[in-house]
């Protein structure tokens, strides 16, 4: 069902994004009518680099607001300010993320949300969700810096080489409750999954699914969230 949602509300982003290439003034109908999910960026076209965001050009994409409105425009991701900007006819606007209430750029569907980081500090911004459930699975792209050398950043150093890279790390929430950090441990993730673990590691082991690959993450969330509501207790064993 979610995936047919998906198709749905991408068809629906194609044919928006086919308006705005044909000069359809799609921001100035938002200003006019959703004022409240958009803000005035302060200098809009200053230069910024394009690796502050998740996708380096403007993708078309679509915002379910939390009145229930269905809002389509071009946007990007700003990965340093953790806020979506959107633009139409040489407009840029930032929205309210208090107003969003989940958004699909590119076939990936976001959510903002407030999360407690690996380091014990609060965190906030826009999330994708790679499945949604009982637990569901997040990540949360970030900008580092990869550095030419092993000395760190020193003036006296020529550091033209360094260069900013997309980095991401995964949350998850159980019941609706606060997002967290997902441990890289095997016992870290397991216990996500409590109180059936050993179901959970047989399915992976079943499914030749390797620990130190992440992408395993989605199929096991997605599998735990289809079928751990028929398990009974005794299964956990």
């Amino acid at each position: 069902m979610r995936t047919s949602l998906l198709m749905c509300l991408s068809l629906l982003a194609q044919i928006a994004w086919t308006q705005h290439l044909a000069g359809f003034d799609t921001l100035a109908a938002l200003n006019l009518k959703y004022g409240d999910a958009l803000i005035k960026i302060s200098d809009p076209f200053a230069p910024q680099r394009s690796d502050f965001y998740v996708e380096s050009d403007w993708q078309y994409c679509l915002a379910l607001t939390t009145k229930g409105k269905v809002l389509p425009f071009s946007c990007r991701i700003n990965l340093v300010r953790t806020h979506v900007e959107a633009i139409a006819n040489r407009q840029i606007r930032k929205l309210r993320s208090s107003a969003i209430q989940s958004l699909l750029v590119a076939g990936k569907e976001y959510a903002y949300y407030e999360a407690d980081a690996v380091d014990g500090q609060q965190l906030q911004g826009f999330f994708e969700i790679l499945n949604r459930g009982e637990v569901t699975l997040l990540k949360k792209y970030e900008i580092g810096l990869e550095r030419a050398n092993d000395f760190g950043i020193d003036p006296g150093i020529d550091n033209s080489n360094d260069q900013m890279v997309l980095k991401w790390s995964f949350y998850y929430s159980k019941d609706g409750q606060r997002v967290q950090p997902l441990g890289k441990s095997r016992k870290n993730i397991l216990e996500v999954f409590a109180p059936y673990e050993n179901k959970m590691k047989d399915f992976i082991k079943e499914n030749h699914l390797k620990w130190k690959d992440p992408s395993y993450l989605s199929p096991a969330f997605d599998y735990y969230n289809r079928t751990a509501k028929d398990w009974e207790v005794g299964d956990s064993d």
